[in-house]
C-alpha cells in the first residue's frame, strides 16, 4: 500500500513538473515554483483522503522519518545547560566527570541556542567558590568543543548564548574565561547589579561577530529570594592608566561591524571607553543605556562608584559621542541614575535632530512634572520628528500664546470700566515683534503624528477658557497630521468656547486622551460636534441658535475690544508672516474669531445670525473626525460619574 501511494504521488508530481503547450502556437506555458508549492498540499490531501486511518498512519510514519533525517541539520536546536551546584559536584569521581563532559560535548555539538542557568534547588544556597568552579568546568567543555570543531574543520553551530540569573558571580574572572566564539551572534546576560563598561572589551574580544548584546535584568533576577547572592558591585578597580592600556593596548577592540543592537542596563560609563566602543561599532542601529552612571577614573587611585561627576555635563558628552560615531542609529535611550535632569544644548541638538521618534519617559514615580526638558526647543528644531512621547514634560502655555492674548484678557478682567485697553502684552520681547524670536516658537516638525505632553503656565495661573482655546488652536495649526494626542493639564475647559471643537481640523486624528484634575464649563451641547452621524433635521434647526448666541456673548465679554489685526495691518506681525511662509494661517490663533470661523465651517452659516426666522443649518459636507477611534477624558482625583453620564447620553443619541 505504501509503494502504490508513493507511485501515485510521483505521478501527480511529474504531471506538475511538465510544461503544458499551447495547441495554437506550441509555445510552452511556464509554471512558477510558487504555483507548484501551493498545489503540493492540496495534492497530498487529495491522495490521503482515499486511505483509511491506519493506512494514513503507516504511510505518514516513514515520510516523517525521512523529513526528520533531511531537516535535523537545518532546524535550530536549543538546549538548557544547568550548573548543578551541589556540595559534591566540585570534587566528584573523575570517571563520572569525564562521562558528564562527554555527554555535554555531544549535546553542545548540535546546539544552536544555549541557555546556561543555575539549578533552582541550589540557586540561593551555593557558595561563590562553587559557582566559579562550575563555571570554569563549563568553559573548559566549551573550549574542548571548539577545538574539536577545528580538528574536524567544521564551524561550530552555536549562535545564541544566554547567561541566566545567578551565573555570573564575578565579571572580571568569569568573562575572562570565555573562549573565543567566532560564530556567536546573540549574547544575553541577566544581571541586576552595577557593572563596569570595561567588561565590554572582554566580551567583544571573545565574540567579535556579535550582532546583538543585551545585559539587563529579568523578572526572575529581580525576585528578592533569588537575588540574595548579588551583593558585589561589578566595577573594575582600575586607574586611568590601566583603562588607557585596555583601550589602546595590544588587545584593542576589533571592528564590530556586525553589531546592530546593544542594550546595557545599570552600567558604569567612562567617556574614553564609550568612545572606543562606539567608534568600533559604526553600524549600530539601537543603543540603550538605562540606569547609566558616569564615572571619571582618577590617576593613581582606584575609581569607585563614589567618584561620579556632574550628570549634566556627562550626559551632554554621551549624546554628542553617540551622534558623532553612530550615523545609522535609529533608536537611542539614555537615562541617568541618581536623579536629576538636563537640557539639550544647541550643540547637541545639531547632532541629534535627525531622529524621528523621541521618548522622554519617567523613570521614577516622582517624575510627574518636569519643567527642565526643553520641549519647545525640540519641537522647533527636530524637523524630522514623527513621534514625541513626553507625558510628564511640561510645555509652557505662554509659549503657545503667540499673540500675547492671555495677558491682554487678564488685563481686561482687572481693568476698571471705561479704562482704555492695552493691545500690547506685558512681556518686552514677543514673537510678534522679532522674526528671530518668532522662529523659536514655530514648530518645524510638520509631520508629527504622536504627541504626549503636559501643558502648564510658567509664572502665574492661567486656568481660563481662553487658555484652552489657545492650546487647541495652537496644536491644530502646528501639527496638521496628528494621529494620537495625549494632553495633560490641571484644568481643561472642554466646551465650544474652550476650542476643543477645533480638533475637527485634524482629519487624521485617531486617538485623544485628556488627563485633567478639573473639568469646567462642559455641557452635553458642547460635545455634539463629536457625533459620527449628522443630527436630525429638527435638531439641526433648533440646536445651534441659543448655544451659539450664548457662546458669542461669552467670548465677547472675555475678548472685549480684542480682535485680530485687519489684513492690511497684519503685515507688521512677524508670527503671521512666518506662518504664511510655512503654509499656516496664524492671524486668528487664540482669538474668539477662530471659534466663529469653526461654527461657520461646521454649520455652513454665519454666527452673526440672531433672528429665529433664519436658523443656522448643519453643513453635512463637514464631517466630524472620520478616523477617530477613541476619545478619553480622565479625572484621577474627581468623581467622574457626572461626566460619564454626559458621554453615555451622547452615545445613545
Amino acid at each position: 500500500m505504501t509503494c502504490s501511494h508513493q507511485r501515485s504521488s510521483l505521478g501527480f508530481f511529474s504531471f506538475i513538473s511538465k510544461k503544458p503547450t499551447n495547441n495554437n502556437n506550441n509555445t510552452p506555458v511556464s509554471i512558477t515554483s510558487a504555483q507548484r508549492a501551493f498545489n503540493i498540499p492540496e495534492i497530498l490531501e487529495y491522495v490521503l483522503s482515499f486511505l483509511s486511518a491506519k493506512d494514513r498512519h503507516d504511510s505518514a510514519r516513514p515520510v516523517c522519518k525521512q523529513w526528520y533525517a533531511v531537516c535535523k541539520g537545518l532546524v535550530p536546536v536549543s538546549i538548557n545547560w544547568h550548573l548543578r551546584l551541589t556540595p559534591g559536584n566540585t570534587n566528584g569521581d573523575e570517571s563520572d566527570a569525564t562521562n558528564k563532559k562527554q555527554d555535554d560535548l555531544e549535546l553542545l555539538f548540535s546546539a544552536d541556542h544555549v541557555n546556561i542557568r543555575v539549578d533552582n534547588d541550589s540557586l540561593t544556597t551555593a557558595t561563590s567558590q562553587q559557582r566559579l568552579v562550575s563555571w570554569e568546568k563549563m568553559m573548559a567543555v566549551l573550549s574542548t568543543l571548539l577545538n574539536e570543531c577545528d580538528r574536524q574543520r567544521v564551524h561550530p553551530r552555536l549562535r545564541t548564548l544566554h547567561l541566566r540569573e545567578g551565573i555570573l558571580e564575578d565579571f572580571t574572572v568569569q568573562l575572562g574565561q570565555l573562549p573565543r566564539l567566532p560564530t556567536l551572534v546573540i549574547l544575553r546576560i541577566d544581571v541586576i547589579v552595577q557593572w563596569d563598561i570595561i567588561h565590554l572589551f572582554t566580551i567583544f574580544r571573545a565574540c567579535p561577530h556579535l550582532a546583538e548584546l543585551s545585559v539587563k535584568p529579568t523578572y526572575a533576577a529581580n525576585v528578592p529570594t533569588r537575588s540574595t547572592y548579588l551583593t558585589t558591585l561589578q566595577s573594575s578597580a582600575i586607574t586611568t592608566s590601566q583603562e588607557h592600556d585596555i583601550i589602546n593596548g595590544s588587545h584593542a577592540l576589533p571592528p564590530m561591524t556586525r553589531l546592530r543592537t546593544c542594550c546595557l542596563y545599570n552600567i558604569v560609563v567612562t567617556e574614553p571607553a564609550l568612545a572606543a566602543i562606539l567608534k568600533a561599532s559604526p553600524r549600530l542601529s539601537k543603543l540603550v543605556l538605562l540606569g547609566c552612571y558616569n564615572l571619571v577614573r582618577q590617576e593613581g587611585q582606584v575609581g569607585s562608584v563614589d567618584n561620579y561627576v556632574d550628570r549634566f555635563g556627562q550626559g551632554k558628552n554621551i549624546i554628542h559621542l553617540v551622534g558623532t560615531h553612530c550615523p545609522n542609529l535609529k533608536s537611542f535611550h539614555l537615562s541617568l541614575s541618581r536623579g536629576g535632569t538636563y537640557s539639550l544644548s544647541a550643540r547637541e541638538a545639531a547632532v541629534v535632530n535627525r531622529i524621528t521618534t523621541l521618548n522622554l519617559l519617567p523613570t521614577t514615580p516622582s517624575s510627574l512634572n518636569v519643567h527642565e526638558i526643553p520641549l519647545r526647543e525640540i519641537l522647533c528644531t527636530f524637523e524630522h520628528l514623527i513621534h514625541l512621547r513626553a507625558p510628564t514634560a511640561v510645555y509652557h502655555l505662554e509659549d503657545m500664546d503667540l499673540h500675547g492674548l492671555l495677558d491682554r484678557v487678564q488685563n481686561n478682567r482687572c481693568r476698571p470700566t471705561g479704562t482704555a485697553i492695552s493691545n500690547h502684552p506685558r512681556r518686552p520681547v514677543f514673537p510678534e515683534d522679532d522674526p528671530a524670536v518668532a522662529r523659536q516658537y514655530i514648530w518645524v516638525c510638520r509631520g508629527l503624528r504622536t504627541l504626549h505632553m503636559m501643558v502648564s503656565p510658567r509664572n502665574h495661573d492661567l486656568d481660563s477658557t481662553e487658555s484652552s482655546l489657545v492650546i487647541f488652536a495652537f496644536l491644530t495649526r502646528m501639527c496638521p497630521r496628528l494621529q494620537e494626542l495625549h494632553l495633560q493639564r490641571w484644568v481643561m475647559h472642554l466646551s465650544l468656547q474652550g476650542g476643543l471643537c477645533l480638533l475637527t481640523r485634524l482629519q487624521d486624528l485617531e486617538r485623544v486622551r485628556i488627563i485633567t484634575e478639573h473639568i469646567d464649563r462642559m455641557n452635553e451641547t458642547d460635545l455634539l460636534w463629536m457625533r459620527s452621524t449628522p443630527p436630525s433635521s429638527l435638531k439641526c434647526l433648533a440646536y445651534p441658535l441659543l448655544p451659539h448666541r450664548r457662546i458669542r456673548n461669552c467670548l465677547r465679554k472675555r475678548y472685549r475690544g480684542i480682535s485680530p489685526r485687519v489684513e492690511g495691518a497684519a503685515v507688521g506681525s512677524k508670527v503671521v508672516e512666518l506662518g504664511r511662509e510655512l503654509g499656516m494661517d496664524l492671524s486668528k490663533l487664540g482669538y474668539a474669531e477662530d471659534v466663529y470661523d469653526w461654527m461657520d465651517e461646521y454649520y455652513g452659516a454665519t454666527t452673526a445670525t440672531t433672528s429665529t426666522t433664519a436658523p443656522l443649518l448643519y453643513n453635512e459636507s463637514t464631517f466630524f473626525l472620520p478616523k477617530l477611534q477613541s476619545f478619553w477624558v480622565e479625572t484621577p482625583r474627581r468623581d467622574s460619574n457626572a461626566l460619564l453620564r454626559k458621554f453615555v447620553k451622547l452615545e445613545e443619541k
